[in-house]
């Protein structure tokens, strides 16, 4: 199957939505129920201002979150690339055999054991336009180009 491991991405990321979207329920929810209490009682109000932003904090997350999901479905529906311009899953080896796995991506968001890693970081200005077998050089470290899905 191409892009396997975008596949795998977007099974994380899927997981990930149904949590941040039940949170965020949750969440409101509490705030509600803070700022029905705090109509009551002046001295709630500091706790209607902290959930108040507990709801902006997990929405700014969640509209991330559908960015890079979006990102990902999107990219999945193209062919594998034969160099790295949009994105996709790259595995490196280091001139001192180190091996890293990544995803490039255009829109990050943190998470667990997923290493995402920014278009617009260092390392993934320097792989851009770079082929499987190709070497490229970041400060003093060259990087050699295993794999591109």
């Amino acid at each position: 199957m191409a892009r396997k491991r975008l596949y795998g991405l977007l099974k994380i990321l899927h997981k990930e939505l149904k949590i941040t979207e039940d949170r965020l329920k949750k969440v409101k929810q509490s705030a509600n129920e803070i700022a029905r209490a705090a109509a009551l009682s002046p001295s709630q109000s500091g706790d209607r201002e902290h959930a108040t932003g507990q709801v902006e904090i997990i929405a700014e997350s969640l509209a991330r979150l559908r960015k890079l999901l979006d990102e990902i479905e999107t990219s999945i529906k193209r062919k594998t690339p034969e160099e790295i311009k949009e994105t996709c899953f790259v595995s490196l080896k280091y001139k001192n055999n180190d091996k890293q796995k990544m995803f490039l991506v255009k829109n990050l968001y943190l998470l667990p054991r997923v290493n995402l890693v920014s278009f617009n970081s260092e390392l993934g200005k320097v792989l851009k336009g770079a082929k499987v077998g190709e070497k490229v050089k970041l400060k003093a470290k060259k990087i050699e180009v295993l794999g591109i899905d």
